[in-house]
This record gives structure tokens, C-alpha cells and sequence, in this order.
């Protein structure tokens, strides 16, 4: 699976910033076709709690705890992404604040 993640803060809709989230075969965020964050290239092909901070920190993104943010994550059947690696990049997403939706393509 690949996992497409549009984030927004609903008091701010025009910060709305999309990115994703591909297996090459190691996770690997994504901004268009620029490399941003790869997650731990040499240790785990999985998802690895902890990088969305590092995906934030690396864009300079200020998301606060205790305001309404959303993240939307379409799911596309293809690439080495798993059911496990989806869990983790939601519940991820949760710990920094984001209240997420999932869809899949």
C-alpha cells in the first residue's frame, strides 16, 4: 500500500498540505516527487512511531496538541505498505493531535 496524507488545522483551511507516504521498500515521506523524511532506512521496512514529529519538525509545521487538526489518509493497493503500517501512521497521527479519516482508492 501507498498512504496519501492531506493534513489541515480547521481554524486555518489555508494550510492544507498534502503528502505521502511510500515503500521503497523502506517508508519514505514525500512531497511531490522531493524525498523528505526516510524512516529509518536501515532498520525496519515497517512504519515506525514517531515520524509524523520528524515529518513536522522537517517541514517546520506548527500543529498545536489542543486545537481541532484533521488528517486525511487515502489508501491506494499498491507498494509494500501494510494493514499493520496503516495502524501505525493513524494512531501516529493521533498522538500529534490530528483527528483521522481513512478512504480508500
Amino acid at each position: 500500500m501507498h498512504f496519501s496524507i492531506i493534513l489541515n488545522r480547521k481554524n486555518k483551511s489555508e494550510q492544507n498540505l498534502a503528502y505521502g507516504l511510500i515503500f521503497v521498500p523502506c517508508p519514505v515521506f514525500v512531497k511531490g516527487c522531493k524525498k523528505l523524511v526516510n524512516i529509518h532506512p536501515t532498520y525496519t521496512p515497517s512504519y515506525q512511531l514517531g515520524s509524523i514529529k520528524n515529518l513536522l519538525e522537517k517541514e517546520n509545521l506548527d500543529f498545536p496538541l489542543n486545537e481541532n487538526n484533521e488528517a486525511v489518509i487515502a489508501v491506494r493497493d499498491i507498494g509494500h505498505g501494510t494493514e499493520k503500517d496503516l495502524k501505525y501512521l493513524k494512531y501516529d497521527l493521533e498522538a500529534n493531535g490530528f483527528n483521522t479519516r481513512v478512504y480508500r482508492a
